[in-house]
Formats: C-alpha cells, structure tokens, sequence
C-alpha cells in the first residue's frame, strides 16, 4: 500500500495546482488514511517519528486546500462574506449625488462650496472665522499641526572658504610686457582629476613610477608606445595599444640556434635574409635591400615557431608572436585598426619581428565562398601595411621583419604570397637532426650504457621534433608505470607513494625507449610530405 503513496500525494499537489480542489482534497485523504493504517506497525521503529511528522505535514497541506476551497466557493455562490470582511455602506448625500465630494468624517469646521461655481471650487479645510479663536482650528484632530520650528544656530564650516577674488585692472604702462608674478608664484597647483578609468592593471604592474620615467626621458631612455601617442594616457585607442602591448609583445624570447637541431640549410637562409641586415644595415642598400617578409612551411612540429623566437633573440629585436584570435574583435572595423597599432607599434618598437604563427588563418585566399567581408577587410589592410613596411628613407633605420609560419601554404592569398618574398621549406629532421635532438630531450635524465642512438635514429623514421619530444617524455615515465605496477595489488595510497619515491629515479634503460617507440606513432603522413614538396618547386623561394 505504501508504494502508492508518493503517486498519491503528487496527483493531490498537481489537482490542487490546476485549481481541482474536490479532487485533490480526496487524494489529500487517501494518503492520510494509507499513513494511519501504517503507523500501529512500526511503532517500534526508529522510523515512527518520521512517518508521523509526514502526516503532520500532509494534514498542513490538507488544510490549507480546504481554506482555498472554500473560499473558491464562496464567491462562486455569491454568499455575503464573513463578519470580519463586512463594510459598512456610507449613505449618500444629495450634494454627493449632484458631483461634489465630501468626507465621510464630519468636520464642524467645513464650509461648502459657493452656489454655482464648480465640482472643484470647494474648500475642505478653510481657515476659522475672524470671531473664532486660532486654537480651536489648531486643536482639531483632523489637521495636522505645522512641524516645530528649530533654533537657529549658525553651524561651522567644515572647510575654510575661499574669498572672492576681484580682479583689477592695471594702470596702463606704455612698457608693460607681462604681468606681474602673483603672491602664491611658489605654491603647486592643486592637482587636476584624471580622466583615467579607474579599475586594476595588472600588465602594468613592473612598470616604473611617473615620475621616473619623466626624469630618464631626458636621459634618452625609450618610452611606451602609448606615451608617445598619447602623452596623457588617455586616448580612445588606449585599450587597443594595451591590449597588443600585453597579448603580443615579448622582448626577449630567450631562445638560440643551439636549442634547434638540425635545420642547418634554413638557419643560414634565416640568417642572409633576416639577421644579417640588422646586424650590417649599410651593406644591404639598393639593389641588395633586406627581404620584406620570409615564410616557413613544412609539417607541423618541426620547429618554425623556435625559429623565429632564435631569430629575434639574435637580432636582439622585439618579438610579436600574432594570431588570429589576437587581431579578432566583435566590433566592426576594429580588427583593421588593431592591425595598423600593431605595425604603427613595430616601428616605435624597431628593430623589430613580426611573427604571425598559422598565417592560414588570416590571409586565406580571398573570394572564397566562406569568406566574410571582415575578414577580407582585414586581410586588406594587412597587405597595405606590409607593402608599406620600409617603403621611405626615413624608416629604413626602423628595421622591421615580417615572419610568418603555416602548415597549409596551398591555402594563402596569392598577394600575401608575394609579399613574403622569401620561402622556407623547414622539413621533418634528418638522421643526425633526429640523434641531436635525442640527445637534447635526454640530457637531464639519468641513462643506462645500453643506449643504441643508432637504433633510435633508425626506427624514428618520419617523426618530427613533438613527436621525438613525444616519445622521450614517454620514456621518461616508464620507471615510475612500472613501480606502480607492482605495487598496485597492494593498493595506491599517500604512503605507499611517499616510500617508492626514491626508488622511481632509476636510469633510463633501452628497453624503456622501445617500448615508448612503439606507444607513440608518427604524426605526419606521406601524402602530406609529397604535397609540400611539389608546393616548394612551385612556389619555393630560397
């Protein structure tokens, strides 16, 4: 009987939400009546508390309905309502009945309105007749006595108030140049509001103090961007110059040619194209003028982007790692204005490299059918602004390096094309990349003497450098999989782990790389390698 119950009390709470009261009280009944019939047997259960402050609860519920109910009922049948909510009528009076209000409270103090002047003409509370004393009218309970008057007390100012300055004229002088200092010539002024809004800045955090940076201005110390075009901090491109300024901006990448293995043939060609006019600007004039832009293609992984990090690090020029959430905005013709701040920027920045990494993503070929008009505007754009970069004599000093990487070169805009003039192929590692690389990602660990380099360069075969870096970190973890192997019949607890700590930094043995070879496979297919090449002898530039 008990399993019908909660069907029970649900149907009742629905019935009483749709307004079926009669049906709803009857369900109300039903499961009160299941609950009383239960209550003699479990008497002795901890449980019989509980049942009854249910039923106390569904007796709550009951009769609240029935209130409702009846209520309901009530003005269904036009029944006079109780004594408590009985209102006695006001009879009317005939001035009442011709349009003029009267209080139902009697005042002997009113005097009606003028014959023929209007409903609105009368008025309630007049002042008393000249024969009638003030306090019988103050004295009357249904005007409201006028507030207390306070005493007048002259309070201090707070502050001293400043005099009125009158301003004289002086006497005319036929060699009057100037006027003369005023008295308070010494005083600092008051400081003025800043217009600044005033919400946290954390990318502002290790910037210096106003005040030293206005000192070592005249030192010749190079100030912000956002200095320079707007001396005051206020602009309405300030959030725009902030927001590249900390998504975008890396002085100092911190990363050589030593930390990339292989890759020789690039190198020299990043170097003759990039590198060497920063470092001999008077030999690349004319006809030998610098490259505009270089473009890195090949498989992913193999290290385009470290490339250009080495580059800026050895030109020791600022680095801006752009992408195409970085130069995306809702707003209309936003993402053009962030693309001409960011080249506006590298030439206050200069030297400069501009890394656009995945350049797909932003110079796609136009007229595509997929292709909306903001992002051609900003491809638009782009392509000016590169066409611009060292265009005049006086930004040749200002040496800005356009680099891009992309793993879908057959995919760019053919103008976008031409104005990265040159074209890298940055292939998968060869035999002694893939030994140097090894040897890199292993030199912290601990390895035993049966390391076989040889088979490791043999049976890694087409892998590029994450997948090498893939398969090391693999390897790395073997020791520690297999301690926790033997140990979790046992079970695996804070304790158990704090014992076996020690015992996981074993060497690095050769079976743990085999093994590690064989859970990581290559990521780039032959296909692939094909079409990168035929795109290289059609298009390649070294």
């Amino acid at each position: 009987m008990l399993a019908q119950l909660p069907t029970t009390v649900k149907m009742a709470r629905e019935h009483a939400i749709l307004g079926l009261y009669p049906e709803s009280l009857q369900m109300f009944e039903q499961a009160i009546g299941m609950i009383d019939s239960y209550l003699p047997s479990c008497r002795n259960s901890p449980f019989n508390q509980r049942w009854i402050s249910t039923k106390n609860n569904l007796s709550e519920e009951y009769e609240a309905i029935r209130k409702l109910y009846q209520t309901v009922r009530r003005f269904q049948s036009n029944s006079p309502p109780p004594a408590y909510m009985q209102v006695q009528e006001r009879q009317i009076s005939p001035s009442e009945q011709n349009g003029v209000f009267q209080f139902a409270i009697s005042n002997p103090n009113y005097r009606g309105p003028a014959k023929g002047l209007g409903r609105f003409e009368g008025v309630p509370f007049d002042r008393p007749p000249a024969n009638e004393p003030m306090d019988s009218f103050q004295n009357d309970p249904d005007v409201w006595p006028a507030p207390p008057m306070l005493p007048n007390k002259q309070k201090k100012p707070t502050r001293p108030q400043a005099q009125p300055v009158v301003k004289t004229k002086p006497p005319p002088q036929s060699n009057q140049r100037k006027p003369p200092a005023p008295a308070n010539k010494g005083q600092k002024p008051a400081p003025e509001p800043s217009n600044i809004r005033n919400y946290d800045k954390p990318w502002r955090a290790n910037t210096k103090p106003e005040g030293e940076k206005a000192a070592k201005k005249g030192e010749g110390e190079k100030s912000s961007f956002l200095e320079s075009v707007y001396p005051d901090g206020v602009g309405p491109d300030t959030d725009l110059i902030q927001a590249l300024e900390r998504d975008m901006l890396d002085k100092n990448p911190n990363i050589c040619f030593d930390d990339i293995a292989d890759l020789d043939e690039a190198k020299m060609l990043l170097q003759e194209a990039v590198l060497l006019p920063i470092l001999m600007p008077d030999f690349f004039k004319g006809i030998r003028r610098p490259w505009r832009g270089v473009l890195m293609f090949g498989p992913p992984g193999t290290g385009k982007t470290m490339l250009a990090k080495a580059i800026a690090t050895l030109g020791e020029t600022t680095f801006f790692n752009v992408s195409a959430s970085t130069l995306g905005s809702k707003w209309r013709g936003e993402s053009e204005k962030l693309v001409r701040l960011l080249f506006e920027m590298a030439k206050f920045y200069a030297p400069t490299t501009i890394f656009f990494d995945e350049i797909d993503a932003l110079g796609g070929k136009r007229g595509d059918s997929n292709e909306c008009e903001a992002s051609r505007r900003v491809k638009t754009e782009m392509l000016v602004q590169m066409d611009g970069v060292g265009s005049s004599e006086d930004e040749e000093s200002k040496r800005i390096i356009v680099l891009a990487a992309t793993n879908r070169p057959w995919d760019l805009d053919e103008a976008l094309r031409r104005r990265l003039e040159k074209r890298v192929y940055i292939p998968l590692p060869s035999d002694n990349g893939r030994r140097k690389l090894f040897e890199i990602y292993l030199n912290s660990l601990e390895k035993s003497d049966d390391i076989n380099w040889d088979y490791l360069v043999e049976k890694s075969q087409g892998y590029s450098g994450a997948d090498i870096a893939n398969v090391c970190r693999d390897a790395a973890m073997m020791p520690m999989r297999k301690k926790l192997a033997e140990i979790r019949s046992k079970g695996i607890n804070a304790k158990i782990i704090e014992q076996i700590k020690d015992k996981v930094n074993v060497p690095l043995c050769m079976d743990d790389m085999k093994e590690a070879l064989n859970n990581v496979s290559r990521s780039v297919s032959n296909d692939d390698l094909g079409r990168y090449e035929e795109w290289m002898k059609e298009f390649g530039s070294t």
